[in-house]
């Protein structure tokens, strides 16, 4: 996100976020699989021309052409008893399908208290339930 200024600024353009935290939480081995899954889900946005975004590195304008559309889901992560308001993306053709991106304005490993293989739960939502449950999710 840092070498693509204009990435992390499109997502806080429907996010509403002040930021978004450089990094992701990356899950592995998801179960159900996330492009399956998300399918049915009404995404809260998706990314204009990877030209757009990218425009500072030929090579990863066309990667994203290949892998496809990035579209963005309203999510809460939870781990233990913490929880947070996060959204997560999925391409048309992933490099990895059984893997998510999590993204927030906070360092979820730190806000969640998680660790390389633990166990987290993300509860992925249509568009509309997305905005109204955010405000409702404990962020402490």
């Amino acid at each position: 996100m840092e070498k693509h200024p204009e990435w992390p600024r499109h997502i806080i353009s429907f996010t509403g976020w002040s930021r978004v935290e450089a990094g992701t939480l990356t899950l592995d081995e998801c179960d159900p699989l996330p492009p399956q899954t998300l399918t049915n889900v009404t995404s809260l946005a998706e990314d204009p021309d990877p030209e757009t975004l990218f425009d500072r590195d030929p090579r990863y304008v066309d990667l994203m052409r290949r892998r496809g559309i990035r579209r963005y889901y309203g999510g809460i992560a939870r781990y233990g008893d913490r929880s947070y308001s996060v959204i997560v993306s999925q391409q048309d053709s992933p490099a990895v399908g059984h893997r998510l991106e999590v993204y927030a304005d906070v360092k979820l490993r730190d806000e969640l208290r998680i660790k390389t293989g633990d166990v987290a739960l993300v509860e992925v939502y249509h568009k509309d339930d997305w905005q109204r449950l955010r405000q409702g999710v404990a962020q402490e």
